[in-house]
């Protein structure tokens, strides 16, 4: 088996400081560096539980990589009765049915990178008016 030839890039390094200096680094002509900001993460505050018969709409961004993006449930499911907009991250519709729903966004970004987060919906019934029958009598 042949081992590959050494070659050199230059690569900016950055320590605790902040201080950027360019060094040589060696390593194999296959090696793939692939700094962290340019790998997309989708990102959103924990999203809040929605009510069934009632709209929801919350929006997952995504930060590193470069923009535009494309998002995708790949895993899981939404609540039923919404969906995810694959060009805005936008999570809208109506709830129909309750339950806990798990599910997992990828966000692709221009040049093809990925990166994935879990995310959790909670659906609950409409909050009860205390109704019933009342009857007076007079």
């Amino acid at each position: 088996m042949a081992v590959p030839t050494p070659s050199s890039i230059s690569t900016p390094l950055t320590d605790t400081k902040q201080a950027v200096n360019h060094e040589k680094v060696l390593g194999p002509s296959t090696t793939s560096i692939l700094p962290s900001h340019y790998t997309p993460v989708p990102v959103a505050a924990l999203l809040p539980g929605g009510t069934t018969g009632t709209v929801y709409s919350e929006t997952i961004s995504a930060q590193g990589g470069t923009s535009p993006y494309t998002f995708a449930v790949t895993s899981g499911a939404l609540p039923t009765g919404t969906s995810l907009n694959s060009s805005t991250g936008a999570i809208t519709g109506t709830p129909s049915a309750t339950g806990t729903f798990n599910f997992t966004i990828t966000v692709t970004d221009v040049n093809g990178y990925t990166g994935s987060e879990a995310f959790t919906i909670v659906v609950s019934a409409p909050a009860s008016s205390g109704g019933g029958s009342y009857m007076f009598i007079a």
